[in-house]
């Protein structure tokens, strides 16, 4: 069943501010979930649990462990990249040319990694992915001002 979309001026105001009071509910319960989350990797004993009453107060921070275990397997610490030319009926010169191009910009590419320390900055990303659940990243690229040689024309 499809929605019938707002016509008029104040229709349109009441859709937003519902659907923002729905978000408003869905960060609260995401917040919510993170907290439980990070108390869990941190290994904090909640006093209001069942456990508390039969379990030792210091507890080792075994999801910590295992999170930790899995954040280091999933990072690769030479991301690299598989180029592949767009497939095209073409003569063989063109097709070597397109090969070449792709081998270039899989050279081109890993240099740009490595020089930018890509994989250090990765692990920030997983380790909050793993322990909230979502990550948001913006990269930038490394600048380091210096004097450089360069070909002059």
């Amino acid at each position: 069943m499809a929605r019938k979309a707002p016509k008029t001026r104040d229709e349109k105001i009441s859709l937003v501010l519902r659907r923002m009071a729905e978000r408003q509910d869905h960060h609260a319960q995401f917040c919510a979930q993170v907290a439980r989350n990070r108390r869990s990797y941190n290994a904090v004993m909640e006093r209001s649990s069942k456990a508390a009453q039969w379990t030792h107060k210091s507890t080792p921070p075994y999801a910590m462990q295992v999170t930790d275990t899995v954040i280091a397997n999933l990072i690769d610490d030479r991301t690299r990249f598989n180029v592949r030319p767009r497939p095209v009926m073409a003569d063989e010169e063109e097709i070597r040319r397109q090969i070449d191009g792709a081998r270039a910009h899989e050279l081109l590419l890993a240099y740009q990694m490595d020089v930018d320390r890509f994989s250090e900055k990765q692990a920030a990303f997983v380790s909050q992915n793993a322990k909230a659940g979502l990550s948001v990243a913006k990269i930038h690229w490394l600048t380091e001002p210096g004097i450089r040689r360069s070909l002059e024309h």
